[in-house]
């Protein structure tokens, strides 16, 4: 399996956190920022295979750069991680083009099955 994930999150621990999880998967290579314009960027000028992003980034909401990526970019698979506490947004998330929805803290396991999901989406891109 060779897959590049790129990871939004203003938490270089969490990145770090992500990072060592998807380590434990051979040929995945993971690319991280703390922007939602880095992540829009990049995601241009680079083939990834699925974006794993906090809702919340240092410069905007993922729910803007998520509504800005899907102009461009119809087909990556997206996971968007928030903490609990923010469920009483999940009628905005839910409509918002993303495969899958992770709430904070999650455990390795959860992370990986997420991960193994949101990356099947990715099959036929």
């Amino acid at each position: 399996m060779n897959k590049k994930i790129i990871i939004a999150d203003m938490s270089p621990d969490y990145r770090r956190y992500l990072t060592k999880y998807i380590a434990e998967i051979p040929g995945i290579t993971v690319d991280e920022v703390d922007l939602g314009f880095d992540l829009i960027e990049k995601t241009k000028k680079e083939n990834y295979d699925a974006i794993i992003a906090d809702l919340l980034l240092s410069d905007m909401s993922s729910i803007r750069a998520v509504r800005e990526i899907r102009m461009y970019n119809q087909r990556i698979p997206i996971l968007i991680m928030s903490l609990s506490a923010t469920r009483f947004i999940d009628p905005i998330l839910s409509r918002l083009p993303v495969n899958v929805r992770l709430y904070k803290p999650f455990g390795k396991t959860e992370f990986l099955e997420s991960l193994e999901k949101l990356l099947g989406e990715n099959k036929h891109a």
